[in-house]
């Protein structure tokens, strides 16, 4: 019953995918149908629904919001990575979303790119294969489509390391977008190692690309999940907040953050390198952080 209200599908509309399922949900997918994942108050329903397709119980501390007076925001996102302590390993992926992709997402049409797909895996089998060790891997924003990013995370994730992706837009109605940034992270809440999913959204659109929604297909972009403050996140010993590309422009968005984070990312799609060389410098000196664009 808890599942079923989290899925909230038209009487008589379910997928027929659903309907006759060959497996149940993993655990990353669990994290994109609940609500508010991350509220402690929640706990219990996430553990009776894992129980229930599972077939085993919560035995550890789930990732879960904590009370934080002096954190932005009061909370932090804390994720017991169950690694030890080292020295982060962030690899950028340079990787090019075309204006052409960026239009059939938007007006929902069939991607051009025929190849992307083949080159995103050859990407993702190249950083898989380094001989260095990698925690964590990054994708500009907008930059995969959602429906490939469990299976690209999942991949990653058999070999340790978290994925940190702008998302296509997700059209979710009323002529309205979101543009996310989800990232997956290891955790060791179930006793074993197992992903989960955060998503976090742009408050609000960057003035060209505000345009560009409104004159392509009549669109705004509004966040699924409002905040104030960025989100922090504490994956183990590593304490991070993101950003979406013009976001960094904002001087309230990064003035709470220092004294609380060692690293921000930023995913970005855009062309104005020298603006952003400069707010990257200026930065890393205000938060007294790493950052990674």
């Amino acid at each position: 019953s808890v599942l079923g209200g989290w899925l909230k599908w038209d009487m008589g509309r379910t997928p027929l995918g659903v309907a006759f399922a060959t497996r149940p949900f993993n655990l990353a997918e669990i994290y994109l149908l609940a609500e508010s994942p991350f509220d402690g108050i929640l706990q219990e329903d996430i553990n009776s629904v894992i129980l229930a397709i599972r077939g085993f119980p919560i035995t550890g501390k789930m990732p879960q919001y904590m009370i934080d007076p002096s954190a932005p925001g009061g909370k932090v996102l804390m994720i017991d990575g169950g690694k030890t302590p080292h020295r982060k390993r962030i690899a950028l992926a340079s990787w090019k979303t075309s204006h052409d992709s960026w239009t059939a997402s938007v007006m929902q049409a069939a991607d051009p790119d025929k190849g992307r797909y083949q080159r995103l895996i050859g990407l993702v089998n190249q950083v898989i294969s380094s001989s260095e060790r990698i925690d964590y891997l990054v994708f500009p924003e907008l930059s995969i489509p959602a429906r490939w990013f469990i299976r690209i995370a999942q991949k990653l994730h058999s070999r340790g390391i978290c994925l940190i992706a702008g998302i296509e837009y997700q059209h979710v109605g009323n002529g309205e977008v979101a543009n996310q940034i989800w990232g997956s992270y290891d955790h060791a809440g179930l006793g074993f190692s197992s992903m989960m999913v955060f998503r976090q959204d742009k408050q609000r659109a960057a003035l060209g690309e505000e345009r560009d929604l409104e004159s392509l297909a009549g669109l705004s972009l509004k966040p699924r999940e409002s905040w104030d403050s960025p989100p922090i996140i504490k994956h183990g010993d590593f304490a991070f907040s993101m950003l979406v590309c013009s976001e960094l422009t904002n001087i309230g968005y990064r003035a709470g953050l220092g004294g609380h984070i060692d690293a921000l990312f930023v995913p970005e799609w855009n062309r104005d390198i020298h603006t952003f060389d400069s707010l990257v410098e200026s930065a890393a000196l205000d938060i007294h952080a790493y950052i990674i664009q």
